[in-house]
């Protein structure tokens, strides 16, 4: 028999894999940012046609996340993985190739669609794959892996900054979706849509490289089980499935989460790093460069996060986060109100923005991998996942496709004290509806929804918090 430290090991190592999925989305965001401070000059871009370069992704993102939730129920999450995974890595080489502004855009649209399905696949894979206790360290595995792959194309980034190379940082993002490619290969489907699909004996085989102890599997399997045949006809879950009250509750926490997470100005900071630095009065190759320094402090932070998580619980780590972030872009944006030419504004510029990554990376950064999978019922879960994706979506493109003209029109300061008194709605928000998942198993979410947001009583013969 495993010991329990090594049947968290093997659940860690099939999260990492799936993970690696978030390589590559990080990687093609962060590349995105150094990239544009090229292709402004090489397409002769106005200030419209910057903001819908880096918008065009997330368009794409919104069409692949929109039918995600149906593939994944259909195909399989590791399936949908796959196919998106070989697609990215082609459409990165075909960006980096792209002749002219146009074949640019249509590349950077189907890149983004292979975002939105591994956004959506990816972590409802590692949340039903893994154990109870484990559960938020895997699924914010998913996060470390995006924190990575967006400080290695910082770094990429910066080394072909000073050739003005902007083609090689795009082509380079097909190496993690080459090893997403690969690693996949080596392992299987999810327990949970096995058993969706009536492949029990499939299933039971995947839960086995988690829970290889033969009572506690079959404790696990009869819950899943049960739970899906109290669940009926799963083929045909719907938006009408998500509107029914034990379920609502589920989608508007999922809903805001998705929001509020965006208009913290994640994504501002992530595409715009160093053209917020270049107009606070650094020079090109220096605002790269900080922004791959603050890259690594990036991947630093989501490790805490990750070791808090289950530990400390989503509920404080997230309003903790939310009320961080709140200071950073209050500071920010008082560092442009004084102006770059008072004494020490660039150091309280550089300050906020890092202060701001530690606060994201620990906590708003991972809840949206962690806990949206985790909120919805078994039998909703892709489609609760895919609706969550677009709201998230939609709000990175409102944002990324008018940032810059906020600038314009409102200032820097008034911009990014407008992301701080929306993000201390947001932390208004969770302390209102968030439930604390910590140690939860997913098969009881329904019930805590059901039940006036009341948790139900421990069943002593199901599970415990070793195991899930």
């Amino acid at each position: 028999m495993k010991s329990p430290d090594r049947t968290n090991t093997a659940g860690g190592w099939l999260a990492a894999i799936v993970a690696l999925g978030a390589l590559a989305v990080g990687y093609d965001q962060g590349a995105m940012s150094g990239a544009l401070l090229f292709l402004k000059h090489v397409y002769r871009l106005t200030v419209f046609e910057r903001e819908a370069m880096v918008s065009i992704v997330i368009v794409g993102s919104f069409v692949g996340a929109i039918f995600s939730g149906r593939w994944c129920d259909a195909a399989g999450r590791r399936t949908v993985l796959l196919l998106a995974s070989a697609l990215s890595g082609i459409f990165a080489v075909a960006t980096g190739l792209a002749p002219t502004y146009a074949t640019f855009m249509a590349s950077r649209f189907l890149i983004g669609v292979t975002i939105g399905m591994i956004v959506v696949a990816a972590p409802m894979y590692i949340s039903e794959f893994s154990r109870t206790a484990m559960r938020g360290r895997t699924s914010a595995t998913f996060q470390l892996a995006f924190a990575i792959g967006l400080a290695g194309s910082y770094w990429v980034d910066f080394l072909f900054s000073k050739s003005g190379n902007w083609r090689a940082m795009f082509m380079v993002g097909a190496v993690p979706s080459l090893i997403l490619l690969i690693s996949l290969l080596l392992v299987p489907d999810s327990p949970r849509w096995y058993f969706m699909k009536g492949r029990a004996a499939e299933g039971e085989a995947a839960l086995r490289r988690v829970i290889p102890e033969d009572g506690p599997r079959r404790a696990e399997v009869e819950r899943i089980s049960g739970e899906l045949q109290r669940t009926r006809d799963l083929r045909r879950a719907s938006l009408a499935d998500l509107l029914r009250p034990a379920v609502r509750m589920a989608l508007l926490f999922a809903v805001g989460l998705s929001f509020f997470g965006q208009f913290t100005g994640i994504n501002t900071v992530t595409y715009y790093s160093p053209t917020v630095f270049r107009y606070a009065g650094f020079a090109r190759s220096d605002a790269i460069f900080i922004t791959a320094a603050i890259g690594i402090i990036t991947v630093l932070a989501t490790v805490a996060g990750i070791w808090l998580v289950d530990r400390w619980g989503r509920r404080p780590l997230m309003l903790t986060s939310q009320i961080t972030i709140v200071t950073a872009m209050t500071l920010l944006g008082l560092s442009f109100y004084l102006g770059p030419r008072l004494p020490g504004m660039a150091v309280l510029t550089v300050g906020s923005v890092v202060l701001f990554h530690i606060a994201f990376s620990m906590g708003m950064g991972l809840m949206g991998w962690v806990y949206v999978p985790e909120v919805f019922p078994n039998r909703v879960r892709a489609q609760g996942q895919s609706i969550a994706r677009l709201v998230t979506y939609l709000s990175t493109f409102t944002i990324t496709l008018t940032f810059l003209s906020m600038l314009t029109a409102l200032g820097a300061a008034g911009t990014f004290w407008i992301f701080a008194a929306v993000t201390l709605l947001g932390a208004i928000f969770v302390s209102w509806i968030a439930p604390e998942t910590k140690n939860r198993p997913l098969e009881t979410v329904e019930a805590y929804w059901s039940n006036n947001r009341q948790w139900p009583a421990p069943d002593p013969g199901a599970d415990d918090p070793a195991r899930g």
